[in-house]
C-alpha cells in the first residue's frame, strides 16, 4: 500500500495564490484609475467641454488663439464651478503632454479669470504658455510678483523669441522691481551683441529709464545704444539717459545733439536739460 499525498490541497493553494495576485492587481488597477485616469479625464472634459463653448460662441475654428470675447472667461469658470473647482483641473491640464492637451492657451486664459490665487498656476505655465501667461499675470496686477524670478529668467534669455522677451520685461517693469534686481538682467539684455535691433532692446531701455536715478550704474551700457543704427534704441537711450541725472551722460548725449534724427537730436536736448535741473538741486 502506498501514501499518496491529496492532490487537492496543492490545487487550492495554488488557486488561492493566483485568486489573491489577480484581486491585487484589480485593486492597483482600480487605485490607478481612480488616481490618474480619473483626474486626467477631468480636466481634458472640462478644457474640451469649455473649447467647444467657445467654438460655438465664435462661430468658427480659424485662429481661435488671437479671437477674444470680453468676460468669455469668467462666465466660463463661473458656469463650471467656480475657481476653486476649475483650478486644480485647469493646472492640471497643463502639466499634461500635448498630445492629450491641445488647448493649453484656453486653459491658461481661463486660469487668469480665477484671480489672484491663480497665480502659482500661471507662473508655471509661463514654461507651457508664455504669451497667455503673461497676459494674465499683467491684469493680475501687484499680485503676479511671485511670477519676478521666471520673468526675469524669460526676459535674459536670448535664444527665446525677442517679442516674448519684450513683453517679460515689460511687466517686469509694470510690477515695480527692486533696482537691485532688475538692473544688472536689464543691462546684460541692452548689451547683448546683435545684428539688428528688436523690441525687447526698446523695452529693456524704456524700463530703465523709469527707475531713474537708481538704475544709473547702467549708464555706460545705455550710452551705447545711443550708437544704434536703430533709431528707436537711440531715442530711449537719450530718455533714459536724461532720467538718470548723472553728468556723466553729459557728453555722449551732446555728441546725440548731432544725431541724424530729428526725434533723437530733441531727446538729447530735453534729457541735458533734465539732468541740468538735477544737479542744480543738489
Amino acid at each position: 500500500m502506498t501514501d499518496e499525498a491529496p492532490a487537492g490541497k496543492p490545487r487550492s493553494r495554488k488557486l488561492y495564490v493566483l485568486w489573491a495576485i489577480a484581486l491585487t492587481l484589480l485593486l492597483a488597477l482600480g487605485l490607478f484609475s481612480w488616481l490618474v485616469v480619473v483626474p486626467v479625464w477631468q480636466s481634458v472634459s472640462l478644457v474640451d467641454d469649455i473649447n467647444r463653448e467657445w467654438i460655438r460662441q465664435i462661430g468658427t475654428t480659424d485662429d481661435l488663439r488671437s479671437r477674444r470675447i470680453g468676460g468669455f472667461e469668467e462666465e466660463a469658470v463661473a458656469r463650471w464651478g467656480g475657481s476653486a473647482h476649475v483650478l486644480p483641473l485647469l493646472r492640471r491640464y497643463n502639466r499634461l503632454p500635448k498630445f492629450l492637451a491641445g488647448e493649453k492657451y484656453l486653459a491658461v486664459r481661463l486660469l487668469g479669470a480665477c484671480g489672484k490665487q491663480a497665480v502659482p498656476a500661471l507662473v508655471e505655465a509661463l514654461e507651457v504658455e508664455p504669451y497667455e501667461a503673461i497676459l494674465a499675470l499683467d491684469a493680475l496686477g501687484s499680485a503676479a510678483k511671485p511670477a519676478i524670478p521666471t520673468l526675469m529668467e524669460i526676459a535674459g534669455r536670448p535664444s527665446d523669441n525677442a517679442f516674448l522677451r519684450a513683453n517679460a520685461v515689460a511687466l517686469l517693469g509694470k510690477l515695480k522691481l527692486d533696482a537691485a534686481e532688475a538692473v544688472p538682467v536689464l543691462t546684460k539684455i541692452i548689451a547683448e551683441p546683435r545684428k539688428m535691433s528688436g523690441p525687447v532692446y526698446i523695452t529693456a531701455l524704456e524700463a530703465l529709464g523709469k527707475m531713474g536715478p537708481s538704475a544709473r550704474i547702467a549708464l555706460p551700457q545705455v550710452a551705447d545704444c545711443l550708437k544704434s543704427s536703430d533709431v528707436r534704441e537711440r531715442l530711449f537711450a537719450a530718455r533714459a539717459l536724461g532720467e538718470f541725472g548723472d553728468m556723466k551722460a553729459a557728453v555722449p548725449l551732446t555728441n546725440a545733439l548731432m544725431d541724424r534724427d530729428e526725434r533723437v537730436r530733441q531727446a538729447a536736448a530735453e534729457a541735458l536739460q533734465k539732468i541740468k535741473a538735477a544737479q542744480e538741486k543738489k
